[in-house]
């Protein structure tokens, strides 16, 4: 019996050689190249690339890669619930059903998009958004989450006119946007408390923007600085689906000063 498993030996080390072959190479070489090899499949993991997929483009957005896809991409690229529509040759995202927003950019090192609702026109500066949108609105049945720099626009339709001395935060929007009202319209940036609320003015309208989220709000605001805020539009992040892929649960962040995605485990960070 012996001499018949040594002979099954020899002719599997002549067939398979390479599953005899014994490494040449030290302990320590073999150890950084199993180190390097999970870093590649962890870093794979994390930017979603897809083989066979390149990036897509649509008007000015030439990046769109894993997770997004375009609509005619072949089915393998991207994944479900991120496909971008090219319309007229822009890219857009429906953030929510019947709900168009323009795609300004891709940013997958922190893994935010920013958009712009069509509404908004870059040589009109009276032109206004189609859709309203708050920083405190929840994006249930998505993959994406308000940035944590968003910031409102609040607009306000007042019976009467209000006194910049006593409410200095208004900004009156009569010489920029025309709302086809019969009140006074004035604008707010951040939020809004009572102690700002005069008792003639209405909410209107909420608008998201991403332009300010660091802004001291005591500085002064004008018609111009609105339609930046609007033209600029806001970011959203699809940062749970990459935590789910990366830590294998979406409690997970991005850190900003080492650029890497950190997870948390049981109230603790997980590095």
């Amino acid at each position: 019996m012996g001499k018949k498993r040594e002979e099954k030996k020899k002719v599997q080390q002549f067939a398979f050689p390479a599953m005899y072959k014994r490494s040449t190479y030290p302990t320590y070489v073999r150890l950084f190249l199993f180190f390097l090899l999970t870093f590649l499949l962890q870093e794979t993991c994390i930017s979603g690339k897809q083989e066979g997929c390149g990036p897509s483009s649509c008007g000015k957005i030439t990046n769109i890669s894993s997770p997004f896809r375009l609509e005619h991409d072949p089915p393998n690229c991207g994944k479900p619930g991120y496909e971008l529509a090219c319309e007229n040759n822009i890219a857009v995202l429906y953030l929510f059903p019947g709900t168009p927003y323009y795609v300004e950019s891709i940013n997958y090192n922190n893994f935010t998009i920013r958009l712009v609702d069509p509404g908004v026109q870059r040589t009109d500066c009276s032109s206004i958004p189609r859709n309203f949108l708050s920083r405190y609105d929840h994006f249930d049945n998505t993959n994406y989450e308000i940035d944590y720099f968003v910031e409102d626009v609040i607009f306000l339709n007042c019976s009467n006119g209000v006194s910049n001395r006593d409410y200095p935060e208004y900004v009156d929007t009569a010489s920029c946007i025309n709302w086809n009202s019969t009140g006074h319209i004035y604008a707010i940036f951040g939020g809004l408390t009572a102690q700002k609320l005069n008792v003639d003015c209405r909410g209107m309208a909420v608008v998201a923007t991403s332009l300010w989220g660091t802004r001291d709000y005591s500085e002064s605001f004008s018609c111009t600085d609105i339609h930046k805020a609007l033209l600029f539009g806001f970011e959203v992040s699809w940062i749970d689906g990459v935590c789910e892929d990366y830590c294998g649960q979406t409690d997970c962040y991005y850190n900003a000063t080492s650029t890497k995605l950190e997870c948390w485990t049981y109230g603790k960070k997980q590095f």
